[in-house]
């Protein structure tokens, strides 16, 4: 993983094989292809990454204060302006916040399991959207309704939670802003985390995690982060996208991840 730039490939999903470019549609433009970046640095050495080749930036990560979207020092805040600032060599570039990460979701169950929580937390995120100038937010709860993090808690409940989270967001933020969130590549989450026919018309797209498919505290050994399943490893991108898509998620709203490190 690079130090500073926490950088898997989103790619969007296109049916087939990847074509070296985009290919064109019936009236002759190109499919937008997303390149997403997550980054978890500071805020001097982003000018140093090819910035013109990302649709979009996501910051790593705001956390929870109360039932608040909260930044969570003055550091961060200047690393995200620095990367709204990217903007003037990337016009077209996207600059979210994401919310969470592995460990920074302890409180999550519990200030989204009610209403008054969920409405005050999407009207933080509109705030801190309007104060920094970006483009929406990614939520990282790592897991709805499933075990995490060893000791966060968790509920079955989470699972309707998470779809009335997502709705108050859209309320808040409107047609414009970009809401997505990330989700786990195994079968488990895919299955019991989420509902996704009632979740996917108010997210712009899904950031699937298909990467760590291969714990290090598992006794199974194989490719953390496989494209194709084997007999031996079911877990593997194609198979998370082609669930998807069996359940009619549509591909365009799919984002697989690619990870840059190894285990």
């Amino acid at each position: 993983m690079c130090r500073l730039l926490f950088f898997f490939l989103l790619v969007s999903f296109l049916p087939g094989n990847l074509p070296a470019q985009p290919a064109k549609n019936k009236i002759g433009k190109r499919k937008k292809l997303e390149v997403i970046a997550y980054y978890a640095g500071g805020p001097a050495t982003m000018d140093s990454f090819p910035v013109e080749k990302l649709t979009q930036i996501i910051f790593s990560f705001c956390h929870l204060q109360g039932n608040r979207l909260y930044v969570s020092n003055a550091r961060d805040s200047t690393t995200i302006r620095n990367l709204v600032l990217l903007k003037k060599r990337n016009p077209g570039l996207k600059v979210l916040l994401s919310m969470g990460g592995w460990g920074g979701c302890f409180t999550c169950a519990a200030v989204f399991s009610t209403p008054e929580g969920r409405k005050e937390f999407a009207k933080s995120v509109k705030e801190v959207n309007d104060y920094f100038y970006t483009d929406g937010i990614d939520l990282d709860w790592e897991y709805p309704a499933i075990q995490g993090p060893p000791g966060h808690p968790f509920s079955a409940t989470d699972k309707f939670s998470f779809t009335a989270l997502l709705q108050e967001l859209r309320k808040a933020l409107g047609k414009k802003k970009e809401i997505s969130f990330a989700a786990g590549g195994f079968s488990f989450y895919l299955e019991s985390s989420v509902e996704w026919e009632k979740v996917i018309p108010l997210v712009n797209r899904v950031n699937l995690m298909t990467y760590d498919l291969v714990h290090g505290y598992s006794s199974v050994t194989g490719h953390h982060t496989a494209l194709y399943s084997t007999p031996g490893q079911k877990e593997s991108t194609d198979h998370a996208v082609s669930w998807l898509r069996s359940i009619g998620v549509p591909a365009r709203k799919l984002v697989i991840g690619a990870a840059f490190y190894a285990r």
